[in-house]
């Protein structure tokens, strides 16, 4: 599967931009971005 930008609409009615990749029966993983946005993903 290609990797896909997709919107994802919250409940608050709030899209924001979901990264779909990987098999399409793999379980999903979300990462949400940290609370400080100058933390970087390795430090987490």
């Amino acid at each position: 599967m290609e990797p896909e930008v997709r919107g994802l609409r919250l409940r608050t009615g709030i899209t924001v931009p979901c990264l779909i990749q990987g098999e399409a029966d793999a379980p999903p993983v979300l990462l949400p971005p940290p609370a400080d946005p100058r933390t970087p993903w390795d430090a987490l």
